[in-house]
């Protein structure tokens, strides 16, 4: 599936988008390709954080590789705020008390999902920091590869926030498993028009780049 195809075609990338779809395009490739492959010919990291300013693209991209990986039922795409909504809905109707619950809940996706993609990632509070970081935690642990976007780079999350200090060992965790790519541009596609959803993305020659 070309990725870069899903943009409107009157727009030109900047070398930084042009840049992060490559990476992409790798992720769809790799997802795309045979489980034998996948085996023997791993990602270079368990995931992508992706983050920029508003509007310059971040969801675009994601969704266009979630497009990409739609028809072979291998990606869950959440909206960051609908994911901790969910998870704290399941945390209410169970046990507080069960020490193992977040493990239990990321076993749960990573059974469902192979790759998760979040979008607009961000902290608000340190009981939510510590969720997330542990959720994450676990995923990584399952083999499950995340896909991160976000306004704020990952040394700044939560900045400043109360008792961050219990957080920090979760950004060590991110910064330790993920790609970072800081995507730059000056062009506000928030404003690009999408097109209908007829719009199909091509079919693009598939590259083993993680055998490379």
């Amino acid at each position: 599936m070309d990725i870069k195809s899903y943009f409107a075609s009157e727009k030109k990338l900047n070398p930084s988008q042009e840049e992060l779809v490559s990476i992409l395009q790798a992720i769809s490739n790799y997802f795309h390709s045979r489980k034998i492959i996948r085996y023997f010919c791993r990602l270079p990291y368990h995931g992508t954080y992706i983050y920029g300013k508003v509007g310059s693209g971040k969801t675009m991209l994601m969704q266009a590789l979630n497009q990409s990986l739609e028809k072979i039922g291998k990606s869950g795409y959440f909206h960051y705020q609908f994911l901790m909504h969910s998870l704290h809905k399941v945390i209410r109707q169970k046990s507080y008390t069960d020490s193992n619950l977040v493990k239990k809940l990321a076993y749960e996706y990573s059974s469902k999902y192979p790759i998760m993609l979040i979008d607009e990632f961000e902290i608000t509070d340190i009981a939510e920091a510590l969720l997330i970081g542990s959720f994450f935690k676990w995923l990584f642990i399952q083999k499950v590869y995340i896909v991160l976007t976000s306004n704020i780079a990952p040394e700044n999350l939560y900045n400043n926030g109360l008792k961050r200090e219990l957080f920090l060992p979760y950004i060590d965790i991110i910064k330790q498993n993920m790609q970072i790519f800081h995507l730059q541009s000056n062009h506000d596609y928030r404003k690009v028009k999408i097109q209908s959803q007829e719009q199909r993305i091509l079919v693009g020659q598939m590259q083993a780049i993680a055998c490379n």
